[in-house]
C-alpha cells in the first residue's frame, strides 16, 4: 500500500533518534575525546537538525515539493547512515591497509571525513523528514474505506502497520546489547535504505502536489514593501489597502484580520501609491502593496518573538541530556542481579515519560469538545519550564554524589574504570529531561496552532524548534564562558577538565538552575503581556482560510479586483 510505504519512513525517526544518543559514548570511547569536544560536536551537530527544518519547509513550498523533499532527505538520511558505519575502524580495515580495532590511531583521516560528512548527510535527512513527511503522509489515503474494504486488505493494512512500527523497535533493542559501532551503526543504516526502497517502489502511486509557495514570503514582502515607503506619512487606517467588496467592506469570503494599533511602521506596506496604477503595484514581485491581512499576520509574528525567545534556555538544557547525562551513565554500574543493562535503556525511560507526561498534559489542556483551552498552551510552556528547573537541581544532586563516590574510591585519575553507583540513580533526572521535551513540544504546538495566523502556524512550530536548535548550539558557548568565569583570572581551576570526574559539573548545574529561574520569570512576564486569542471562538471566516490562504502569498494566483476606498 502506498500509504505504508510512506509510513515506513518513520523508522529513519527511530534509527535517528538511536544515532543520536549513541553519539557522545562512542566520541569519548572509541575517538578518546575529551567530554567537552566531543560534546560540543554533538551539540553542533543537533542543533542544526533542529534548526534545517524551517529552512526545507520553506523550500518544499516553493521549489521541490514535499515529494522530491522526501526523496532526497530520504537518500541522505540512509547514505549518511551508510558512511557512519564505513567511518568505524573495522569496516574496510584489511582492504585500507588500516587497523580494525576500536582506538583513536585506527581512524585515519579518510575515517574522519567520512564521518563528519555521515553528521551532515544524516543532519539532512532528518531535518527534510521532519519538515515534509506528516504533510505528505495527510495527502495519501491509506486506501482503506467504508465503502470497499476487504477483510484481507484489512488484514494486510493491520499487519504492515505492525510491522512498520515493531521492526526498528525490536532491531534498537537488539543493538543495544550490541559492543561493536560497526554493526551499532551498520543495522541502522540497512534498515533505513530498505525504507528508502519501500517508500521509492511506491513513487507512481503517491498523491503529489506541486508547491503552491510558501505564506513566509509573505511576511518578507511586508517587510521589504514596508521599508521601500518608510520615508512616506501613515495614512488613516482606512486608507489602508484590503481586498473590498461591492459595498467597499472587506471581503468576508476570504480569511481576514482587522486593523490593530501598534508597530505602525509596518502599516506602510499597505499604502497605495498615489503616482502608480494600483494594479501595477499589486502585480510587483515582491508585491510592494500589501494586504492589511499581511501586515496583521507579521505583526501578529513579530509580537510572538519575545516569547519565542525564552525557549533557547529550554533547548539548552535539552542538550546537556544527550551529552552529559549520558556520558555520567556511560561509567556507572548497568549491572544489577546478575543482569546487564543496555546503556539506552535510560533513553527509553526517557522517552516514556516523555509520552506519559504529554499524553497527561493533553488530557488536562483540553476542554470536553476536544480543543485545547485558550491559556491551556501558555501555562503548559511554562509547567515545562518548572520541570527543567527541577531537572537541573535533581542532576546537580546526583553528580554530586558520583563526585563523592570518584573521590572515595581513589578514581579521579581513572575516567575508565566503573564508578561503584548504579545508573539507575540517574532515572529522576532522564524522567523529568522527558516530561520537559514532551510537554514543551506540545504546548509550543498548541500555541503556534491557536495563535498564529492559520496559514504560518506549521512554520512557527519549526521556528520554535529552530530557537530551541539556537539554545542547543548555545550550551557550547555557555560551557566556555562559565568555564573561563570559573577560573576567576586563572585562580582556580575551570569546572570543565579533560574528564568528568576532574570536572564540577555539579556547579554547572546550579548555574543552568539560576539561568532557568531568570528565563522562567521573563517568559512570564511575556506571557502576561501577550494578548491572547480563544481557539475555541474561531470566526467563519477563520475556519474557510484554508481554501482561501494560499491566494494571499502566492504570485501567480489572479488578484482580485480592487477598490480604492
Amino acid at each position: 500500500m502506498a500509504y505504508l510505504r510512506v509510513l515506513a519512513l518513520c523508522w529513519a525517526d527511530f534509527f535517528n533518534a538511536y544515532v543520536i544518543w549513541l553519539m557522545m559514548p562512542y566520541l569519548t570511547d572509541v575517538w578518546k575525546l575529551n567530554f567537552i569536544p566531543a560534546s560540543t560536536i554533538v551539540n553542533l551537530w543537533r542543533g542544526s537538525i533542529a534548526i534545517l527544518p524551517f529552512f526545507l519547509m520553506f523550500l518544499a513550498d516553493t521549489v521541490t515539493g514535499n515529494f522530491w523533499m522526501l526523496f532526497l532527505s530520504s537518500i541522505s538520511c540512509s547514505t549518511g547512515m551508510g558512511l557512519l558505519s564505513i567511518s568505524t575502524p573495522p569496516v574496510l580495515a584489511k582492504e585500507t591497509g588500516g587497523c580494525g580495532s576500536y582506538n583513536p590511531h585506527c581512524i585515519s583521516d579518510e575515517k574522519r571525513i567520512l564521518f563528519f560528512a555521515a553528521l551532515g548527510l544524516i543532519a539532512f535527512g532528518i531535518s527534510g523528514l521532519k519538515s515534509s513527511l506528516l504533510s505528505f503522509i495527510e495527502k495519501q489515503d491509506p486506501e482503506l474505506d467504508e465503502e470497499n474494504i476487504t477483510c484481507g486488505r484489512a488484514l494486510g493494512f493491520c499487519f504492515g502497520l505492525l510491522s512498520v512500527l515493531l521492526i526498528p523497535v525490536a532491531a534498537i533493542l537488539s543493538l543495544s546489547y550490541l559492543k561493536q559501532y560497526s554493526f551499532k551503526f551498520g543495522l541502522p543504516a540497512i534498515l533505513t535504505t530498505a525504507a528508502t526502497v519501500a517508500f521509492m517502489t511506491g513513487s507512481c502511486r503517491y498523491t503529489r502536489e506541486p508547491p503552491g509557495g510558501s505564506p513566509f514570503t509573505t511576511i518578507i514582502r511586508v517587510f521589504f514593501s514596508a521599508t521601500s515607503k518608510m520615508f512616506l506619512r501613515s495614512p488613516n487606517p482606512a486608507r489602508l489597502y484590503e481586498r473590498r467588496g461591492s459595498n467597499g467592506a472587506a471581503e468576508t469570503d476570504s480569511f481576514s484580520l482587522p486593523h490593530t494599533p501598534g508597530l505602525s511602521c509596518l502599516d506602510k506596506a499597505a499604502i497605495v501609491l498615489p503616482n502608480q496604477n494600483p494594479t501595477q503595484q499589486r502585480n510587483n514581485r515582491w508585491r510592494r502593496l500589501c494586504r492589511v491581512t499581511e501586515v496583521e499576520e507579521t505583526k501578529i509574528i513579530i509580537r510572538m518573538i519575545p516569547i519565542c525567545l525564552s525557549f533557547i534556555i529550554c533547548g539548552l538544557v535539552s542538550s546537556i541530556g544527550h551529552t552529559y547525562f549520558i556520558s555520567q551513565a556511560n561509567h556507572l554500574n548497568r549491572t544489577d542481579h546478575g543482569r546487564h543493562y543496555p546503556l539506552l535503556l535510560l533513553t527509553f525511560f526517557c522517552e516514556y515519560y516523555k509520552s506519559e507526561y504529554t499524553r497527561t498534559y493533553l488530557s488536562c489542556a483540553k476542554n470536553s469538545s476536544g480543543k485545547l483551552r485558550k491559556f491551556g498552551p501558555p501555562i503548559g510552556i511554562g509547567i515545562s519550564m518548572v520541570f527543567a528547573i527541577f531537572c537541573c537541581v535533581t542532576a546537580a544532586k546526583v553528580e554530586n554524589q558520583r563526585l563523592d563516590l570518584v573521590k572515595s574510591h581513589g578514581l579521579i585519575d581513572k575516567p575508565d574504570e566503573e564508578i561503584p553507583m548504579s545508573f539507575f540513580k540517574l532515572t529522576p533526572q532522564f524522567a523529568l529531561l522527558g516530561a520537559l521535551d514532551g510537554i514543551f513540544q506540545a504546548s509550543v504546538a498548541g500555541f503556534f496552532t491557536s495563535q498564529a495566523p492559520p496559514s504560518l502556524a506549521p512554520y512557527m512550530t519549526r521556528l520554535s524548534e529552530g530557537i530551541r536548535g539556537v539554545g542547543i548550539i548555545g550550551n557550547v558557548l555557555s560551557v566556555f564562558v562559565v568555564g573561563k568565569i570559573s577560573e576567576r583570572g586563572g585562580k582556580q581551576r575551570s569546572w570543565f577538565q579533560d574528564t568528568l570526574n576532574k570536572s564540577r559539573l555539579d556547579n554547572y548545574y546550579w548555574t543552568l538552575t539560576v539561568m532557568v529561574s531568570v528565563n522562567f520569570v521573563f517568559y512570564i512576564l511575556m506571557a502576561f503581556l501577550f494578548d491572547y486569542k480563544d481557539p475555541t471562538e474561531v470566526s467563519d471566516s477563520e475556519q474557510s482560510s484554508d481554501s482561501d490562504q494560499s491566494i494571499g502569498y502566492e504570485e501567480t494566483r489572479q488578484e482580485l479586483a480592487f477598490q480604492d476606498p
